[in-house]
């Protein structure tokens, strides 16, 4: 019996392994240049820009948010990442999102189920 589990644990690690190495498990995200309506904050990590795109308000999940204070101009952000799908986790690059300043950023909820909800809110 401890040889049958031995051998499915040492299967199951390297089965893993090679479906890392091997597929082609990751998505190259890119998001030109787009205006901004509204950017919320979530929580550490989590941002939404609202966007609109042929009369249409649309939500855009922000990942791997850079912040940039830029005084000129309209709000924006531009992406170029690439995403792990077979683990949902891994990013390499960044959304580099430019705001004119810090209250430009609007209050978010967040809600983990049966661990809690709320509202962020920035203290002044």
């Amino acid at each position: 019996m401890k040889v049958l589990a031995s051998f499915i644990c040492c299967f199951t690690i390297i089965f893993t392994l090679f479906k890392m190495v091997m597929s082609d498990n990751f998505i190259d995200y890119s998001k030109e240049k787009t205006k901004i309506e509204a950017f919320y904050y979530h929580e550490k990590g989590r941002f939404t820009a609202a966007v609109l795109e042929d009369g249409i308000l649309q939500m855009n999940t922000v990942r791997n948010a850079v912040i940039i204070f830029d005084s000129s101009g309209d709000l924006w952000y531009e992406c170029d990442y690439i995403v792990d799908t077979w683990n949902g986790s891994g990013t390499r690059g960044a959304c580099y999102v430019h705001l004119k300043t810090i209250d430009d950023i609007n209050n978010s909820g967040w809600n983990h189920g049966k661990f809690g909800s709320g509202t962020t809110v920035r203290l002044n």
